[in-house]
């Protein structure tokens, strides 16, 4: 979701879903606490092996969104082969993001996530998460 309507449209249909006392949870990164970066992932299984490089920008002037862009290095039996993605992400408040939940209906609770994806920055850094737990209302 890049924009604010998609991102309420989105809270408004998973909660569409939820029977009263229902949970949505949600793990987001804030505008306030996000930050360029890059990241490497790799792991192997059933012989093919994969390593995934990730770049995280903010396009200039703009603070409303941010790109990721992923290179996929994939090797089967030796044989590699390269594929790349791109999505263009919203940034979104942590007060936007309390206020579509609630307004959808939900009370909401938060909680952090730290140091989950710290050892796959490249470089110093760190990538702190939110997690916003909404209860749907009676």
């Amino acid at each position: 979701m890049a924009t604010l309507p998609d991102l309420e449209a989105a809270i408004g249909t998973a909660c569409r879903h939820l029977k009263p006392g229902g949970v949505l949870l949600i793990t987001a990164k804030v505008r306030e606490e996000f930050r360029e970066n890059n990241f490497c992932y790799t792991g192997a299984k059933n012989g093919a092996e994969i390593t995934i490089f990730e770049n995280n920008y903010i396009p200039r002037p703009f603070r409303s969104t941010y790109e990721a862009t992923l290179v996929y290095l994939i090797r089967r039996r030796g044989r590699l082969s390269i594929h790349t993605d791109r999505h263009v992400l919203g940034l979104f408040s942590q007060a936007q993001w309390i206020s579509l939940m609630e307004g959808a209906g939900l009370e909401v609770s938060q909680t952090r996530l730290d140091g989950l994806y710290d050892r796959f920055i490249l470089g110093e850094g760190e990538y702190p998460m939110q997690v916003f737990v909404g209860v749907k209302t009676a």
